[in-house]
């Protein structure tokens, strides 16, 4: 194997290469830098920029990791699409007023600009005399750091651009293209930045400059100044762009070119200063009881040096350490009041995802910059070593609280049964009694089987109207009463349970919006919330935490916490039961009634036991089996309503509503409904591992981790039909429901020390899947088996847990052909029920 065909060997060559052939490598990246955090180009920092980088990353690695984190969501996994697609839904579409559209433009800017100057805010106040003196002896170093860090500040603004730039381009951009689209708007940032550099020193001494100075200095404080400016500007662009609320194409790009002008606005009034002028050096108030500097070096440019020694010292008077404390708890402050509404609240589900991860990284980089500062620039003595200690404890329980959880949580608690329904029969009876069912009308006709294919909010909705539109299509003979089971994998799960609900309360067929009410939602914003705050919240604060929740959200889990699994599945009930009532809320009116949904209920639907709900209907609907996944011993887990008689009925299968060690009384215990579904679709990082009941240490989550179809439990029940001569096996038909094509993924253009990584999912979400679809082809004759599928790609709605109504459209298109004749031929044409 030639090793210069490596991808890896050629990038170190092409390094080698240009370390040789250029010496002045360094000077030329300081030159590079220099450039692009605008410093003076008439003072020589040669030497110092690069260390001076170097620290300001070491120093600040918390902020490079929440900026890595918001970029990585942003462009390279689904909820990051989700975010921007559902943030497109407020601000475009006839239904969106201008009100409401100028509210989310500004929203977002607020949600930027806090990120940002979280980046950017430094406490001066927390220094101790002996560092303000440290700092004006290498006031270059410190100088440079403040001009590289306001630099930083401005990638906030830039990922949040880009991510609306590259959504317009569709759901499949390329790496190389993301990556020249985030370099291109740098440089074009810079640019801006240094033309309007330019005409600030050509109106520097106009009236209208003199008057905006002269209106600022009414206003003691200089931050404040800044932000009334900041607030202006920024006000009137949402304005302008808020008169714009068609949903077109161009929307996405709008929204981004909306953020990047905001940029350049705080960038220049906030983050900017000029030190080739005393009379322009902004930003800070000027000096009271400024010390001593040390004498200018003659040989280097008195003046130039003067200027930033100036700038240095002003940033270090006593007046700017009480503007700096103000301001910097001002908006810590503002920050934890939103990060503690977004804990408190019942759902979560009208709030964009995009705010809550911009909320709380500026929450986790106020927090750890504060206990940092702390640990550095407190002055000597016993206050100071506790006021350390704390710092490096705070600092201490970031770290380690998401990798810690208390017992209980992510528990799915086993409820009492009532007395009326035990025993419980088993599967093998309800099998019988819902054949039964079906001969009663039909003796001689198809008998089905379904299956649902995971794959998010998409294969919820898919799923759904899929089985809507088998059930409401006259010319399919009642699929309905002929379905002896569903085997439903993820959100496959979550499609039938909600197409069962809507169709036992008679809401469907006759509701078309009935879906579209359901899953128009996001689902994304507590699970993303609960893994990056509530859940260790919680962990760490016990009843603290958890008792205002239960308060305000008027729900009082059976496990003691309102972890990220349970609130999901609280907002699956909300949503479900507006949807069952043709509850619709819209506007900002309607944020308040989603969000506190348990204040403004009139009644309450009660959620069912998943085993009580089969068991009453005593075999008039299809059974439900839900496929899971256990993941220490890594096994299939089937959730099903009835307990199995035979051990060999589902083999090698855990089967925890019947495992007595989960309970020793399990024979007396169920789960809601709504729990086992969820068990279903737990896949991560959303959702976490859930266990069910206290006792048994096994931990579940995505059916998918087995096989994505469904089709393993399917074939379980084929084979107990056709033992026991039940019924003759050509009448039995097995359809698939899969929500995209399940094609292989190419490997070779990812980065390969990653692909074991990528065949690990591979093989069950599609080696495994696929693999025991053709079982069934085999097993029952390919006569007897037909999938549904939905090309994902071709009709561009991705793999989702937050449907835009664009997507929902998207979905609808396909079912204007439905059914296709090789269906219609594979139902065939016997008698309809009477």
């Amino acid at each position: 194997m030639n090793p210069f065909s490596n991808s890896f060997v050629q990038a170190m060559l092409i390094a080698l290469i240009i370390f040789l052939i250029t010496p002045h490598l360094k000077t030329r990246v300081e030159k590079l830098i220099k450039r692009c955090a605008v410093l003076p180009d008439d003072f020589d920092f040669s030497g110092k920029i690069i260390p001076s980088a170097m620290r300001v990353i070491f120093l600040n690695w918390y902020t490079y990791l929440m900026l890595f984190l918001l970029w990585f969501i942003l462009f390279r996994i689904p909820v990051g699409k989700d975010t921007i697609e559902t943030f497109l839904t407020t601000v475009g579409g006839d239904k969106v007023n201008f009100g409401e559209r100028l509210l989310s433009y500004l929203w977002l800017f607020s949600c930027t600009f806090l990120l940002s100057i979280s980046t950017w805010v430094i406490p001066f106040f927390l220094y101790s005399d002996k560092k303000r003196e440290d700092i004006l002896k290498n006031f270059e170093r410190f100088y440079l750091s403040t001009k590289l860090l306001a630099l930083v500040a401005m990638l906030p603004f830039l990922i949040i651009s880009n991510a609306f730039l590259l959504s317009g381009l569709g759901i499949d951009t390329p790496w190389l293209k993301i990556i020249l689209i985030n370099l291109g708007s740098f440089v074009v940032f810079i640019l801006f930045v240094r033309l309007f550099t330019w005409i600030n020193r050509k109106i520097a001494g106009s009236r209208l400059r003199r008057e905006i100075v002269q209106a600022r200095q009414k206003v003691r404080n200089t931050y404040v100044k800044i932000l009334l400016l900041i607030i202006l500007f920024v006000t009137f662009l949402a304005l302008i762009f808020s008169i714009f609320g068609d949903s077109g194409h161009y929307l996405s790009y709008r929204v981004g070119i909306f953020i990047f002008t905001s940029s350049i606005v705080v960038f220049r009034l906030l983050f900017f200063s000029d030190e080739s002028s005393p009379k322009n050096i902004s930003g800070v108030p000027k000096p009271m009881g400024v010390p001593d500097l040390p004498e200018i070096d003659k040989e280097t440019d008195p003046e130039k040096l003067k200027n930033i020694r100036l700038m240095v010292s002003r940033m270090l008077s006593p007046e700017n350490k009480k503007y700096s404390r103000c301001f910097y708890f001002s908006l810590f402050g503002v920050v934890s009041i939103i990060v503690f509404f977004y804990f408190l609240v019942p759902s979560l589900d009208a709030t964009n995802t995009l705010f809550i991860i911009m909320i709380v990284f500026s929450f986790f980089i106020f927090y750890l910059d504060f206990w940092r500062n702390c640990i550095r620039a407190s002055d000597e003595g016993w206050k100071s070593r506790i006021l350390k200690s704390i710092g490096i404890v705070a600092t201490a329980f970031f770290l380690v609280l998401p990798f810690v959880t208390k017992e209980k949580q992510f528990s799915i608690p086993l409820r009492e049964i009532s007395s009326d329904i035990t025993p419980k029969p088993y599967l093998e009876d309800a099998v019988r009694t819902r054949l039964a069912k079906i001969n009663e009308k039909d003796s001689s006709g198809n008998i089905y089987i379904i299956c649902a294919m995971g794959g998010g909010s998409r294969a919820g909705y898919f799923t759904a109207a899929t089985l809507n539109n088998l059930d409401s299509n006259k010319s399919l003979n009642n699929i309905w009463e002929r379905t002896l089971c569903f085997s439903t994998v993820s959100g496959g799960s979550v499609g039938a349970f909600n197409f069962i609900k809507g169709k036992q309360m008679g809401v469907l067929p006759k509701n078309s919006k009935f879906l579209y009410n359901i899953y128009q939602k996001n689902y994304n914003s507590s699970g993303v919330f609960g893994i990056l705050l509530g859940d260790p919240v919680e962990t760490l604060l016990g009843d603290i935490a958890s008792g205002p929740r239960t308060w305000i959200s008027k729900s009082d889990p059976i496990t003691g916490f309102h972890d990220r699994n349970y609130r999901i599945r609280q907002e699956y009930d909300y949503i479900l039961e507006q949807g069952l009532k043709g509850e619709t809320f819209s506007g900002f009116d309607g944020y308040w009634k989603r969000t506190f949904y348990p204040y403004f209920r009139k009644d309450t639907i009660m959620p069912d036991l998943f085993q009580s709900y089969f068991i009453k209907q005593n075999g008039e609907i299809p059974i439900h089996l839900i496929n899971t996944f256990e993941i220490n011993s890594g096994r299939r887990a089937v959730v099903s309503p009835f307990p199995v008689l035979s051990l060999d009925f589902f083999p090698n299968a855990i089967k925890p509503l019947q495992d007595t060690s989960f309970d020793c009384g399990i024979a007396r215990k169920d789960i809601l409904y709504r729990e086992a579904v969820n068990l279903s679709e737990l896949f991560p990082f959303i959702s976490a591992a859930s266990h069910i009941g206290y006792k048994n240490k096994d931990q579940f989550v995505d059916g998918g981790y087995y096989e994505n179809y469904g089709v393993s439990t399917a074939l379980d029940v084929f084979h107990f039909l056709k033992s026991e001569t039940l019924v003759d096996p050509s009448r039995i038909k097995l359809i698939l429901i899969k929500n995209s094509k399940q094609e292989p993924e190419v490997s070779s253009t990812k980065v390969q020390v990653i692909a074991p990584l990528i065949g690990a999912m591979q093989a069950p979400f599609t080696g495994h899947a696929n693999h025991l679809w053709e079982e069934c082809k085999r097993v029952m004759g390919k006569e007897n088996v037909i999938d549904i599928v939905f090309d994902a790609d071709a009709y561009k709605v991705p793999l989702t847990r937050a449907l835009t109504s664009r997507q929902i459209d998207s979905l609808n298109a396909y079912f204007k052909t439905f059914p296709s004749e090789s269906l219609k031929s594979f139902i065939g044409t016997t008698k309809n029920f009477e």
